[in-house]
């Protein structure tokens, strides 16, 4: 007979178990730091065996959790360990070849290893198994030796790609490829349908017509703007579904006119589409052409997604309609952060365009289903924040009450582009060469989520666990001298629930790890409007104290010993401000909770 108690209880005590095994794991995620710094813990860590779904789910969660994966412990996701089938990391910190051996033996078809700076390309993808990948991401990685001018623009950098006959997707985007490269990948790899070759140093796309199955292009933010001279040769991609060919929104180049430098000379492939009215005859005659006969030229039958975001000129409007026609299969149109001309004459744009590109009055609906097709760029204003602007009718700004009113009843749809935005920013605002401008992306993202100001939810939790790793892991120097009161403005708000996601005590310990003190007065400012506000909520737990005391007494000292050198009155009288704030809060610390706060070396 049976015995269902004894079942239950069975049944009972495993998710009990289930239950520790997930609070476990949780814990050792929100603490990873101090193991990897603690050389105790760690070895001890390095000696375990991982189960192969440990193993799976911690190189994920240590690179979303880090917004890098630490060089030390890949050794322990060996094919003996775990078996892979896809992999995604940031290998910012990554300096050895060897490292990435781990990647031996695994069954890799989708492989996105970006941003490995440190070392080439060459000389980890040979540890791939090139008959089985299908889906590649070299993002922001280093393909050549940038100290050699030659190397990097020889296809000899290139060549370890063409035994990977089998990618189908192909990120390069913030690689440096040049067009000499980009000519040698397309003759050798005709399997591609899905190109990303944003933010490189391509000059001509003539090279994408040998892509024979091409039928994804993502070709926005240029890094050469010579580029612009041969945007006709998109008009013969007929098989593309997707474009992107957005552009940088302060570009220094004329926002009415792309040079034209096509066909200087008129060779037999270009008389071919003359005739056929693939490239215009007057394009061949003019140096100069508009954006507005591109987009009134363009026909790919099969377009589902377009993206023309960017300072092009608002003079392209009249043409939108007959694009839209002629597109039948179209479901997105990106046109945002053009001339603030056109922004101010959004209503003399016609009606049925304004719908297409989701600017109604069902705000609701736009959110849903047009703003989260937009791309989290790298400009000088997001252009998330254009469409916010758009469909609210106001500038967006974080202390004005009457926008607040507006995005009533918006504020969870909102609240989860918000999210897909930052997840798509966060690993690359430390990438080479251009982290000032995805922070400027960061800040803008940060003012949304102030405004929204939304209580305790799940996705506003995650969006505060973005907020928290970006603020840790951020070392560069450009984001300390913005300004992040919208930052600390969410870290105060929803201070309560940060150790749900975070560790509390690390931010606080960061508060004063400015990595450069001669530049830190108008941050000093952000921070006494911090600290004074968390100060008064008495939240702190003693551990919380120890670190932010400790970590201000680190600051101190490293101050004064640049003050003996520099006398800038500026930084003296913001390091005054902070140090009686923080001297005054130790004080009170000491005597309410009977602590010895005093530096190490003061202590008897």
């Amino acid at each position: 007979m049976i015995n269902f108690k004894s079942m239950i209880d069975y049944f009972t005590l495993m998710e009990t178990v289930k239950t520790l095994q997930v609070l476990t794991y949780e814990f050792l995620m929100k603490h990873i730091e101090l193991y990897i710094e603690d050389e105790r813990l760690y070895n001890e860590w390095m000696n375990k065996r991982l189960s192969p779904l440990l193993a799976g789910r911690l190189l994920f969660d240590l690179n979303d959790t880090l917004l890098f994966i630490p060089e030390n412990i890949l050794k322990l996701f060996n094919k003996d360990i775990c078996f892979f089938k896809e992999i995604k990391l940031n290998c910012r910190n990554v300096y050895k070849n060897s490292s990435m051996e781990f990647l031996k033996g695994h069954a890799l078809s989708k492989v996105s290893i970006e941003f490995a700076r440190n070392i080439l390309l060459k000389d980890w993808i040979c540890f791939l198994d090139e008959t089985l990948v299908t889906h590649l991401s070299i993002k922001g990685s280093r393909v050549s030796d940038i100290r050699y001018k030659e190397e990097a623009r020889s296809i000899a950098c290139v060549t370890c790609l063409k035994p990977f006959q089998n990618i189908v997707h192909l990120d390069i985007s913030r690689t440096g490829f040049v067009d000499e490269q980009l000519r040698y990948i397309s003759r050798e790899l005709p399997g591609v349908e899905h190109l990303n070759m944003s933010e490189t140093l391509i000059t001509d796309l003539r090279h994408l017509e040998a892509f024979p199955k091409l039928n994804s292009l993502d070709c926005s933010f240029p890094l050469d703007i010579k580029v612009y001279g041969t945007y006709l040769a998109l008009l013969r991609l007929k098989s593309l579904e997707y474009l992107d060919m957005s552009r940088e929104d302060g570009i220094t180049y004329d926002k009415q006119f792309l040079g034209y430098n096509y066909c200087r000379r008129v060779d037999e492939d270009d008389i071919d589409d003359i005739k056929t009215g693939t490239i215009p005859k007057c394009f061949l005659t003019k140096y100069k052409w508009k954006i507005d006969d591109f987009v009134n030229y363009a026909n790919w039958p099969n377009l589902s997604y377009i993206n023309m975001s960017g300072s092009w000129s608002h003079t392209l409007f009249p043409y939108i309609r007959k694009f839209i026609e002629r597109h039948t299969k179209l479901k997105y149109l990106g046109l945002f952060g053009f001339e603030t001309n056109m922004e101010r004459n959004l209503d003399s744009i016609d009606p049925d365009i304004r719908q297409f590109i989701g600017i109604t009055s069902d705000k609701k609906r736009c959110v849903q289903h047009r703003a989260k097709f937009i791309k989290a760029n790298r400009g000088n204003e997001s252009h998330f924040v254009y469409f916010l602007n758009w469909i609210l009718g106001h500038s967006i700004d974080a202390e004005d009450e009457e926008l607040k009113a507006k995005v009533k009843g918006i504020e969870y749809e909102i609240a989860e582009v918000v999210l897909d935005q930052l997840n798509e920013l966060k690993h690359s605002v430390y990438s080479y060469g251009d982290s000032s401008r995805n922070i400027i992306s960061l800040l803008d993202t940060f003012v949304v989520v102030r405004i929204i100001n939304l209580p305790a939810s799940q996705t506003i939790l995650k969006i505060l666990k973005t907020c928290a790793q970006v603020f840790l892991q951020n070392d560069e120097d450009s984001f300390w001298t913005h300004d992040l009161s919208d930052l600390f403005f969410i870290f105060n708000k929803y201070f309560t629930h940060l150790n749900e996601v975070a560790d509390r005590s690390l931010i606080l310990k960061r508060l004063f790890d400015h990595p450069n003190p001669n530049r830190w007065t108008s941050y000093s400012y952000v921070l006494c409007d911090f600290l004074n506000k968390i100060i008064a909520k008495k939240l702190l737990s003693t551990k919380e104290i120890i670190c932010l005391t400790e970590s201000f007494y680190k600051f101190e000292h490293r101050l004064k010993y640049l003050l003996k050198f520099d006398k800038d009155d500026e930084i003296k009288e913001s390091y005054g401000t902070v140090r009686k704030l923080m001297n005054h809060y130790i004080r009170q610390c000491e005597a309410e909770y009977n602590l010895d706060l005093k530096p190490c070396d003061n202590r008897k």
